[in-house]
């Protein structure tokens, strides 16, 4: 999650809830919600295989938005966007590795982390990609805004009509 964060913010696409919040409130927002990771991960608390069950659904939920929301094709059996969020077509391969890597360490912590019993949990983590797709939608509209408006900052990503979704 941090990986994908860090890697739009550095390539001009912003942070999610970044309208809302600003740049600074949704820096601390997810930092909150690594840290929180963080401790549920080392937690030995009755209700912590459930939260961890839950954390993976939103983190699979978060990765796969992406290839719900922005064009993509198999390449070799494995996803890969068309186009995303503005970046350029030379940063979506390290995109997709982000993405995959996010999905593939989320679904590996419900197996490995979460008790058998709890792995439930992550259904309403998952719930979450309809809520997921309209900040998506919000998001890029947003920033196609910004980029417009004071490219300075937004001048990284190649905004325009078609990368709307």
């Amino acid at each position: 999650m941090i990986a994908h964060h860090g890697f739009e913010l550095g390539c001009g696409a912003g942070l999610a809830f970044q309208p809302e919040l600003g740049l600074p409130g949704a820096a601390a927002l997810w930092l909150a919600v690594a840290a929180g990771d963080v401790a549920v991960a080392s937690s030995t608390h009755r209700w912590s295989s459930r939260i961890r069950a839950l954390a993976a659904g939103l983190g699979f939920a978060g990765a796969a938005v992406h290839y719900v929301v922005w064009p993509w094709r198999l390449r070799r059996g494995i996803p890969r966007l068309l186009q995303a969020e503005g970046l350029r077509p030379s940063q979506l391969p390290v995109s997709d590795v982000i993405l995959l890597g996010w999905a593939a360490a989320a679904a590996g912590s419900l197996l490995a982390d979460v008790e058998r019993g709890s792995r439930r949990w992550a259904a309403p983590g998952l719930a979450v990609v309809p809520a997921l797709m309209a900040l998506a939608h919000h998001h890029v509209r947003w920033v196609g805004e910004q980029a417009r408006d004071a490219p300075r900052w937004w001048n990284r990503t190649q905004w325009s009509d078609s990368t709307s979704g």
